[in-house]
């Protein structure tokens, strides 16, 4: 039923091209995700390791990007594509914490045996390599449907002689995408940050994520329980990446125009910025 239901959403989606690679998208506040009451400049960054950066997002690519506040949905996000990244700009004047977030239309790609193994080794999803070498198929090409979700983590700070709002009910709630990682408190340094992953707003897993600081090197790979549930240990100050990917056979592969697909993905990825 799962996979019958799955295959039915995937054929309302438009827009789907085909794509030579997929990388991470990162949604970063630049230079900073914190700061006094005013305009924010946002980035819409794509590539392997955070927060590099290789392409643009086309703007035709984005089904939606929001900003959300405490009461629900404040604006929506205009975004220019430029050379290497998109870029946007939010004006926010009262103190809180927001989210930025981005969903991006399906790609379709097609991966050699080798390369569509590999891959799944890098990202973590040991699980579906497993599934393949049981499946007797690990020799098999794949034919994949991939979809990102980001959402950055943006704070107002409040003048200095204000008292610092409540961030505890924005941050730890879900702001409703397909696939999104949910912190369980708000992040402080110095110590551990419980986050949960949320399919279709239910709990999934296990997976594994990955989180890291900017400059600290490459991301520490944290495997989930059945609830996808971990923690991460935020042990340097600076603007901070989390993602995950969770991947569907599809044992009855879905037929999209001339092509055959029997692999779905959702990429999800939570940036933020921890401070002293």
């Amino acid at each position: 039923m799962r996979v019958r239901r799955l295959s039915t959403s995937l054929l309302l989606w438009l827009g789907l091209t085909a794509a030579a690679s997929a990388h991470h998208l990162w949604l970063v506040g630049e230079p900073h995700m914190m700061g006094p009451p005013g305009v924010f400049r946002l980035e819409a960054r794509t590539g392997n390791e955070f927060p590099e950066t290789e392409v643009a997002v086309s703007p035709e690519r984005i089904e939606r990007s929001q900003v959300i506040g405490p009461g629900g949905p404040v604006s929506d996000v205009r975004w220019e594509a430029l050379s290497d990244r998109s870029v946007a700009e939010v004006r926010l004047e009262a103190p809180g914490a927001y989210w930025v977030t981005m969903e991006l239309r399906p790609r379709f790609i097609a991966l050699s045996a080798q390369e569509f193994n590999e891959y799944l080794a890098h990202e973590g999803l040991t699980a579906i390599l497993e599934l393949r070498r049981r499946l007797g198929i690990l020799d098999r090409a794949a034919h994949e449907l991939y979809a990102k979700f980001a959402k950055a983590l943006i704070v107002v700070r409040p003048a200095a002689d204000a008292p610092e709002p409540a961030a505890e009910t924005v941050v730890t709630k879900p702001v409703g995408l397909k696939i999104e990682i949910v912190p369980q408190t708000v992040p402080r340094l110095g110590e551990d940050l419980p986050v949960q992953v949320l399919f279709e707003g239910r709990p999934v897993g296990p997976l594994q994520v990955f989180a890291g600081a900017e400059g600290a090197g490459p991301a520490t790979a944290f495997a989930t329980d059945a609830q996808g549930r971990t923690r991460i240990p935020l042990n340097r100050p600076g603007r901070w990446n989390i993602r995950t990917i969770y991947m569907i056979h599809l044992k009855e592969p879905l037929r999209w125009e001339d092509r055959t697909v029997e692999w779905v993905s959702y990429w999800a990825t939570l940036t933020m910025e921890v401070t002293p």
